[in-house]
């Protein structure tokens, strides 16, 4: 079968991933939106869109990682949390839905402090949780520590994407040992 169109690439690649996703349709869509550079809203509205070879290749390479077992979240190298977008790498862990109620929490709190708090993200990954808190609280020095050297290049992409070089320091540590003096609050979700 010959794909010209994005509808037709989305149609068999719905059918494909359909034996191991519940969301096929979906993880198509945003396979498509990502590797076209497109919004998912036009992936939508423009089935008629012609592929060149050249998409329809990396169309199809993307796919491939997909249905042999690489989460979807690596495969587009970014994903979604607490309403931001984090790069992602098999470096570090997928942020889940549930961890979203950690930064729901330590921002209210951190919000009736009225002061600059020094918080500690113990175990960072990619960083989603000191990220996610500093864009919404201005009153806050962050310290995220890992263990992985290349979790922390992953937490860094992430501290420039948001230009919070100025307060996330990232650390190398073993949760806190690395660390002295105290902070107001931690937060960890390993």
């Amino acid at each position: 079968m010959t794909i010209n169109s994005l509808g037709e690439w989305l149609q068999v690649a719905r059918m494909q991933l359909s034996e191991i996703s519940d969301t096929a349709g979906l993880d198509a869509q945003l396979i498509a939106a990502h590797v076209l550079n497109l919004t998912k809203t036009s992936v939508i509205a423009h089935p008629e869109t012609r592929l060149t070879l050249q998409d329809y290749s990396a169309l199809q390479f993307s796919l491939q990682r997909l249905i042999k077992g690489e989460a979807l979240a690596y495969v587009l190298g970014k994903w979604e949390f607490y309403g931001h977008e984090f790069i992602l790498t098999p470096e570090v862990l997928i942020p889940r839905p549930e961890t979203e109620l950690l930064v729901e929490y330590a921002i209210k709190w951190v919000v009736k402090q009225h002061k600059e708090l020094i918080i500690a993200d113990v175990g960072t990954g990619s960083g989603c949780i000191c990220i996610s808190i500093a864009l919404e609280v201005p009153n806050g020095r962050f310290i995220a520590t890992d263990i992985s050297t290349k979790a922390l290049a992953v937490a860094k992409q992430n501290v420039d994407q948001y230009r919070l070089n100025s307060r996330v320091d990232l650390v190398g540590s073993d949760l806190l040992a690395a660390l002295t003096g105290q902070f107001d609050l931690i937060c960890a979700n390993l």
